[in-house]
């Protein structure tokens, strides 16, 4: 008699599983993962009075990157900057619903900033994650 071992079932869509950073740290984030933030008083205030979380990665010249923010609490807006601050490309709805998503070709080696705020200039709050591929 031949015993089958079922397959292992399919792995489940993971939650993140980082601790939320605090209000207005600026947190780290790999190629290849996802991770979990919250718009929330005492974050940085974008110039429309928005809040906004910033994360960090390094990046390689000529690379193209893919950043992805999804929530279902508020409409999703990206942007991504270089190491000197410079706006190399943003994104509001691109990512379908209200969720954004923005694919950039770096230009240089170095550090680079993504900036996650709420699209619009409502002061919104809420759960959100952010993927960087």
């Amino acid at each position: 008699m031949v015993t089958r071992r079922a397959a292992p079932p399919p792995p489940a869509a993971a939650e993140p599983a980082n601790p939320v950073p605090p209000p207005g740290a600026e947190a780290r984030i790999e190629i290849g993962q996802t991770m979990r933030g919250v718009l929330e008083p005492g974050d940085l205030l974008m110039a429309d009075s928005t809040f906004a979380d910033v994360w960090a990665f390094e990046g390689d010249a000529g690379w193209t990157v893919t950043v992805d923010v999804r929530s279902d609490e508020f409409d999703t807006y990206v942007q991504l900057l270089d190491a000197a601050g410079a706006r190399l490309g943003e994104d509001d709805d691109s990512g379908g619903d209200l969720n954004a998503r923005l694919t950039v070709a770096l230009p240089a080696t170095g550090e680079y900033r993504i900036v996650v705020n709420s699209a619009g200039h409502e002061r919104r709050a809420g759960r959100y994650t952010v993927s960087i591929h």
